[in-house]
């Protein structure tokens, strides 16, 4: 009983491990560049009026 609760701690590990190493990958490579890409920064120009 006690290797098969141990094995089954490992495999819950390993789990949480390849868990987290896939949303970090994921973190870093869809969603940060795509929250970068939205930022707009605003800047200090005078835009000429539009005529109505």
């Amino acid at each position: 009983m006690k290797d098969a609760l141990t094995c089954l701690l490992i495999f819950a590990l390993i789990l949480a491990v390849a868990g987290t190493i896939i949303a970090l990958a994921w973190y870093f490579g869809v969603e940060l560049p795509i929250q970068h890409a939205a930022l707009h920064v605003p800047t200090n120009m005078v835009m000429p009026k539009m005529p109505i």
